[in-house]
C-alpha cells in the first residue's frame, strides 16, 4: 500500500513537471512568434524603417566617430568642388584659345602734308658771263663748275645768301644774287632732278 502510494506520488510529480515545462515552451513560442511579427511590421512600415535610420544616424554622430566622418566628408566636398572650378577653368582657357582673336581695326593714316618748298632757279648773270659753282658758300671757296646765263638749275637747300644748288650733275653753292627762283610741283622738280642728273657734266 505504501509502495503504491509512492508511485502514483511519483508520477504526479512528474506529471506535474512535465505540465510546467510544456507550459513554459508555449509560452516561449507564443513571444517568440509575437517577436517576429512585430518585426514584420516594423519591416514593412517605412516611418518606422527611415525613423529607425535616422535615429542610428543621429546616435552615430552623437558618438566619437562623428567627428572624423564630418571632417572628411568636408574635405571630400573641398576637393570636389576645387576640381570642378579647375575643370571649369581649363575649359574657359580652351574656349578662349581656340576662338579667334577679333581682329583690331586699322587707324586710317592721314595724309601727311607735305610743306617743303621745290625750287628751281634760272642764272641770271650777263650774257658772256657764267655763274660759278663754288665748294662752299663763299667767294674764296673753289670753283667747281659753271651755269652759263639763262641755263636752269635746281635748290637742294635754300639760305638767304647762298644756296646748295644742282646742275648736271655737279653740287655747290651760289649765289642767290645771280639767281632768279621759282617755286616748282614735286612731280616737275623731281623729274627735272632726272634730267638734269643725266645731263651730267664730264670734267
Amino acid at each position: 500500500m505504501d509502495d503504491r502510494m509512492n508511485k502514483d506520488r511519483q508520477r504526479y510529480r512528474f506529471a506535474k513537471i512535465i505540465c510546467v515545462f510544456a507550459a513554459a515552451f508555449y509560452v516561449l513560442v507564443t513571444v517568440i512568434a509575437l517577436g517576429m511579427i512585430k518585426t514584420d511590421e516594423r519591416l514593412f512600415d517605412s516611418d518606422s524603417m527611415f525613423g529607425g535610420y535616422d535615429e542610428m544616424v543621429f546616435r552615430y554622430k552623437e558618438g566619437e566617430g562623428a567627428a572624423s566622418a564630418t571632417v572628411e566628408y568636408a574635405d571630400l566636398t573641398e576637393e570636389s568642388t576645387e576640381a570642378v572650378e579647375e575643370e571649369t577653368e581649363e575649359a574657359v582657357e580652351t574656349a578662349e584659345a581656340e576662338e579667334p582673336a577679333a581682329e583690331e581695326p586699322v587707324p586710317e593714316t592721314e595724309p601727311v602734308e607735305d610743306d617743303q618748298e621745290y625750287l628751281s632757279f634760272v642764272a641770271v648773270t650777263e650774257a658772256s658771263r657764267n655763274l660759278n659753282i663754288r665748294a662752299e658758300a663763299s667767294t674764296r671757296a673753289k670753283v667747281v663748275g659753271t651755269i652759263p646765263h639763262g641755263e636752269t638749275g635746281y635748290i637742294l637747300e635754300a639760305g638767304d645768301d647762298w644756296s646748295r644748288v644742282c646742275y648736271k650733275g655737279r653740287e655747290g653753292y651760289c649765289s642767290n644774287e645771280y639767281m632768279n627762283l621759282k617755286k616748282i610741283s614735286k612731280e616737275e622738280y623731281e623729274e627735272g632732278l632726272k634730267e638734269n642728273e643725266s645731263g651730267r657734266e664730264t670734267e
